[in-house]
């Protein structure tokens, strides 16, 4: 994946499948475009987005964006970027991060359905 706008659309998409629309739809977005826009921008490739949705402990749907690293930058108050984590922590019930044992970052967001 290489652009926002790319993400924007696929998310679309699945929804639209699952029937997922409305405010919902619109949070989604916002997150996926905020994931893969901060991989785009901070990290090295593969940049790959992930959806799905979990059953336990409730229904939610996973937003995960997997990319080749550095690692999650910290943002600064001043700075005119660095916002789109807390764009995503305040759409999301649940956000986290981890690195797999190839060394690739995984950055994530579940929302409630």
């Amino acid at each position: 994946m290489r652009a926002p706008s790319q993400a924007r659309h696929w998310v679309q998409e699945v929804m639209a499948a699952w029937d997922i629309f409305g405010g919902l739809l619109d949070a989604l977005l916002l997150v996926a475009s905020e994931l893969v826009s901060n991989a785009v921008v901070h990290a090295l490739p593969p940049v790959v987005l992930h959806l799905e949705v979990t059953f336990v402990p409730a229904k939610h749907v996973q937003v995960r964006v997997t990319d080749g690293g550095p690692g999650p930058a910290t943002p600064r108050v001043e700075e005119e970027h660095g916002r789109g984590n807390a764009i995503i922590a305040a759409l999301a019930d649940e956000t986290g991060s981890r690195t797999d044992n190839e060394g690739l970052f995984s950055y994530w967001a579940c929302l409630s359905v």
